[in-house]
């Protein structure tokens, strides 16, 4: 007997729905996608219960005629291609034909449409894939198509949605993209009734980042603008002030589909090189246009991973577009290409002059001047020659100029003195670097016995971030960020269990200004942020006042440190709260330690020691980095061959 068989079409659609239905954002961002090739200028987007329970797209497009209502929820039915080749020139966002199909598989859809030619529009109601009703009706031009219980046929895919508050954020992250991949077309968001957001529709782009995530965010994006090989880049990028601690704000169209690429995300990340602190990442919003064939958008069934056909130049035009645009001052010449990145030749005319690469050779003797002017000199120079600087200190001005762009040109810088390569012998030294290899060990408090802290002579610091002590024949070796950080989180803890709120009140409270998607964190969130020592509420909009915060964050950290904890918070689902909790009382407890490079009085120091000596068998930061590693007397002796 046979053990194959064919699927049942009802079967095989459900299955087939899986690949582009995986949550009601997957729906949401079908139907967007349909309304923009539909030419809508106009969207609404409505959901209950985070998209679960009801979604409603409706827009002002050109509508479908009676004809092809029933035809558009068949299975690789579509108006976008007709044979093989067409795959090959995509310009609009669907071509496939299987997102009607596969959202009327798992759900009951109704959809009322029509034309601008017709007198009536039409109605259809279809549940589970089965056709249910199709009639007449008035409405005006457009469609409108209403999705009701996401999987309520699929139980096994239904049980699998997390909670609604987490699917709403997802659907708000598709909404957002969409606003921005069109700012032409005025988007209109609403979630259980409330408005989330209304963009303008002007095709001002930065008025839709403006809506979007507020002006705080706005006011630190700059315009971008470039063109190269047959590649254009448009929109804007953050600076330092818009750094956020992970990608999330790194938003990145492919001739205006939403994608996530490794090579623009890298292009980006190192055109910030030297620009932003470690654990900071730029955001961005930018569109890059380029010919159809020069990109396949067929790779993926939610269509937001693509392959380039030329990587490099695609990096190229990411990577100079936004470094032109962060270089972009009075004194540093205008980035163009990367040509000289993988070995092309670059021809040198005095019309392309501030066309080229930045290099030695090239930067305009003006701006080096005007840059050198006001180059500190040092004491020895000013004594010598007050009245200009040296060579050594005006290339130490272009260095300073220029930042992290690779010359051309290599700038050499003279030694104090000269050492001659054949007067040092390598494996000599290699033989005293292996002899002076100390070896340490994490210090375990109970076999010291000083969990009081108490016999332990400080003896100072080193590199103004760590403490040496002794304790009888062992000495101690602290991290004094290290430390400090594990005793916040320990006083976090405490706090929360006894419901103590260990807050500092701000003198003048401060008003932070929230992404949507971080927005719906802290209200989701507030008990969370309450019982670590925070006092907040929101006044309007995606405003938020703070008012107090837990003890030792500086001012200047305050929102940072914030909008890191709700990134943070933003992902958590129900059953892994407390994990997300913890994640974030790590945060809070680095942001408010002393931090490395800190001169730390001797009084302190004790203090730090001390109580952290008292800590009962542990040894490490949140984070898992040691606190604190010991050396007996006896293997230094040994070292110094005392023994």
């Amino acid at each position: 007997m046979s053990k194959i068989h064919v699927l049942d079409q009802s079967v095989a659609n459900m299955i087939a729905a899986g690949e582009v239905v995986e949550r009601p954002a997957s729906v949401v961002k079908e139907l967007l996608e349909n309304s923009f090739d539909a030419g809508a200028k106009s969207i609404t987007v409505e959901i209950k219960n985070g998209g679960v329970s009801y979604i409603r797209v409706t827009d002002d497009g050109h509508g479908m005629d009676s004809d092809d209502v029933k035809t558009a929820f068949l299975p690789h039915a579509t108006s976008k291609i007709l044979n093989a080749e067409d795959i090959t020139t995509i310009r609009t966002y669907g071509f496939r034909g299987e997102a009607l199909s596969s959202i009327a598989s798992v759900s009951k859809v109704e959809l009322i449409t029509k034309t601008e030619s017709s007198e009536e529009g039409t109605r259809l109601i279809i549940e589970g894939g089965e056709y249910v009703d199709i009639s007449d009706i008035g409405t005006p031009k457009g469609t409108t198509i209403i999705v009701r219980d996401i999987f309520y046929n699929t139980p096994a895919r239904f049980k699998f949605l997390k909670k609604d508050s987490a699917e709403m954020a997802s659907v708000t992250d598709v909404c957002q993209k969409a606003a921005l991949s069109r700012p032409d077309v005025s988007l209109r968001y609403v979630s259980s009734g409330k408005d989330i957001f209304f963009t303008p529709g002007d095709n001002m782009l930065i008025n839709a980042i403006y809506t979007i995530f507020g002006a705080d965010f706005a006011k630190h994006m700059l315009p971008v603008k470039y063109e190269s090989d047959g590649y254009k880049v448009q929109g804007f990028i953050g600076t330092a002030a818009a750094a956020r601690p992970n990608r999330n704000m790194q938003i990145m169209f492919v001739n205006g589909r939403s994608v996530v690429n490794r090579t623009l995300s890298f292009a980006l990340s190192e055109s910030y090189k030297n620009q932003l602190t470690v654990g900071k990442f730029p955001s961005a919003v930018l569109n890059i246009n380029m010919s159809p064939l020069s990109v396949d958008v067929n790779v993926h069934p939610a269509k937001i991973e693509v392959k380039f056909s030329d990587e490099h130049s695609v990096y190229d035009a990411v990577y100079w577009a936004c470094k032109n645009t962060l270089y972009e001052k009075p004194y540093v010449p205008l980035v163009e290409t990367g040509a000289q990145k993988y070995g092309k030749d670059i021809k040198h005319t005095e019309e392309k002059a501030d066309k080229l690469p930045l290099t030695y050779s090239n930067v305009k003797k003006d701006n080096i001047d005007a840059y050198v002017s006001g180059y500190p000199k040092t004491a020895s120079q000013e004594k010598t020659n007050p009245g200009s600087s040296n060579s050594l200190n005006k290339e130490h001005a272009v260095s300073e100029a220029l930042g992290s762009v690779q010359y051309k040109q290599e700038v050499h810088f003279r030694p104090a003195f000269d050492i001659k390569a054949d007067t040092v012998n390598k494996a000599d030294i290699k033989q005293e670097e292996k002899k002076l290899d100390l070896k340490v060990e994490p210090v375990i408090q109970q076999s010291l016995g000083i969990a009081s802290g108490k016999d332990v002579n400080i003896i100072g610091q080193v590199f103004n971030t760590y403490i040496i002590a002794q304790h009888g024949d062992e000495m101690l070796l602290m991290d004094q960020h290290a430390a400090h950080e594990r005793l916040k989180y320990e006083e976090l803890k405490e706090a929360r269990k006894s419901k103590q709120k260990p807050s500092q009140i701000l003198l003048s409270p401060l008003i932070v200004n929230l992404a949507s998607i971080e927005f719906l964190a802290f209200e989701e969130n507030d008990d969370f942020f309450a019982s670590i020592g925070y006092e907040m509420e929101a006044i309007g909009g995606s405003d938020v006042m703070v008012r107090a915060v837990p003890m030792g964050i500086e001012e200047s950290k305050i929102k940072d440190t914030l909008i890191e904890l709700l990134t943070i918070l933003k992902d958590a689902k129900k059953d892994k709260r407390t994990y997300f909790e913890e994640r974030a009382m790590y945060t809070v407890a680095c942001k408010a330690a002393i931090k490395a490079n800190k001169v730390m009085s001797v009084r302190e120091q004790e203090q730090l020691v001390s109580d952290v000596l008292k800590l009962e068998g542990i040894n490490t930061c949140p984070h898992g980095r040691p606190v604190c590693i010991k050396m007996t007397k006896e293997k230094i002796e040994k070292e110094f061959k005392r023994l």
